[in-house]
């Protein structure tokens, strides 16, 4: 593997920003604006993924709960480029993820910790191909392939997994 796939296929999320590992910005997240009126709107804002030139790169649903169980990324048409459905869980200390594409077919599997601060990805023989992991307040995604399905997939992810590890973080004992 060449060192520029690897650039492609290994970055971090810090903060409102992707990252390669040279430092170079490659996509900026664009939050959604809440004011009081937000609260009586029945249509949740969207995320939006933009290039460093403010090309809209994909967008995936605000998360607004402590769990992720369904996360979907479309297109700046609105085509679904994949979907991330919770399938369970395993004995309380992970949550499984199925990912599938635009037609609905699964291409992978991940399973993540309930705190939702570390992810692995697997292949169909249960192998680890890839991997989300926050630590010190940055995020390090390694995606299985260069594909824009898995690479924004496993962004969206990040950014929700950001949210709800916040929100679980203010729960009352």
């Amino acid at each position: 593997m060449t060192s520029q796939e690897t650039d492609r296929r290994q970055f971090l999320m810090t903060g409102d920003r992707f990252v390669d590992w040279r430092g170079d910005e490659f996509a900026v997240i664009e939050r959604p604006r809440w004011s009081f009126r937000d609260l009586f709107r029945s249509s949740a804002q969207e995320v939006q993924v933009v290039s460093p030139d403010g090309t809209l790169l994909f967008r995936v649903p605000s998360q607004r709960t402590r769990d992720i169980d369904l996360l979907w990324i479309e297109d700046d048409s609105g085509a679904r480029i994949a979907t991330l459905r919770r399938t369970g869980r395993e004995a309380m200390t992970a949550n499984l993820f199925q990912a599938t594409d635009a037609q609905a077919e699964p291409f992978g599997t991940i399973k993540g910790d309930p705190t939702y601060t570390a992810f692995e990805v697997t292949d169909s023989r249960n192998m680890p191909v890839g991997r989300v992991s926050t630590s010190g307040g940055m995020t390090t995604i390694q995606c299985p392939d260069d594909s824009e399905r898995w690479r924004f997939l496993l962004m969206g992810l990040a950014i929700a997994a950001e949210v709800a590890c916040e929100l679980q973080a203010q729960r009352t004992p």
